[in-house]
């Protein structure tokens, strides 16, 4: 079955890249070697039809992988008269002449030829190698980042609060979604002195049950308000029992 898709992410120095299966969506692995021709190299947007099979690794890639969006170059068939028999008799042996004398030629270069084409196998078979580690490597970080979105999402549908825009204590129906907003909401005005407790006038008795009330006895301004007024009782013993008013007068206790 023939699969059609666009190629996607092409690394044109490694050889490879993606194709995206358009009934399906599913990226498909490609490499170079399994085009119908390498030049000019694939281009990121361009349609293509192909085989889907399963490497080694058990990871699906494409395989006889043509363009559906270029256009193929007819064949020129060229027909043999009588009078274009001469010019082959000459171009025949122009070319047996230049065989005679390339043969040392290539008789030299053979070995060398030969050793060179090992050499480029060997480096085939290690890019081929290569690749796929590379593939292997992103297909599981795709995975991995896949499944972290997923549990992110779930993370926050559980959550029954959302920002909607409201930023003021006379929006919120709870403690517990005055907190939501506090912590997750841009711009809200919850927290008027920056103590991490939301709206603590409005929701006094449920902060007080969840243990988050700061104003008892042990408070800092208990202890600076008992100072004060262990303060003016000195100064009142001290005067003999006179106090002033805030009118300038005084009067004895």
């Amino acid at each position: 079955m023939r699969y059609h898709g666009t190629i996607m992410r092409w690394d044109y120095e490694l050889g490879f890249g993606f194709i995206k299966e358009e009934q399906t969506k599913s990226e498909i692995f490609a490499h170079i070697g399994e085009f119908e021709t390498e030049n000019p190299p694939p281009r990121d947007g361009e349609t293509v039809s192909f085989d889907i099979v399963s490497n080694s690794h058990g990871t699906e890639e494409a395989k006889n992988i043509e363009y559906t969006n270029r256009r193929r170059k007819p064949v020129e068939v060229e027909w043999e008269t009588e009078d274009d028999s001469p010019k082959n008799l000459s171009l025949w042996l122009k070319g047996m002449v230049a065989a005679l004398v390339g043969i040392p030629l290539l008789g030299a270069a053979g070995y060398y030829g030969l050793s060179y084409w090992q050499d480029q196998q060997t480096h085939s078979r290690a890019t081929e190698v290569i690749v796929d580690e590379v593939a292997d490597k992103m297909m599981a970080e795709r995975e991995a980042w896949k499944r972290a979105v997923e549990s992110s999402g779930s993370r926050r549908d559980a959550s029954p609060f959302r920002c909607d825009g409201r930023t003021y204590c006379s929006q919120m129906q709870s403690f517990a979604e005055a907190q939501y907003f506090l912590q997750k909401c841009p711009n809200v005005k919850l927290d008027d002195d920056k103590d991490g407790v939301p709206c603590e006038e409005q929701f006094a008795s449920e902060i007080k049950q969840a243990g988050m009330d700061k104003r008892d006895d042990g408070s800092i301004g208990a202890k600076l308000a008992g100072m004060f007024n262990g303060s003016d009782e000195t100064k009142e013993s001290r005067s003999g029992g006179i106090w002033s008013h805030g009118d300038g007068s005084h009067k004895k206790k």
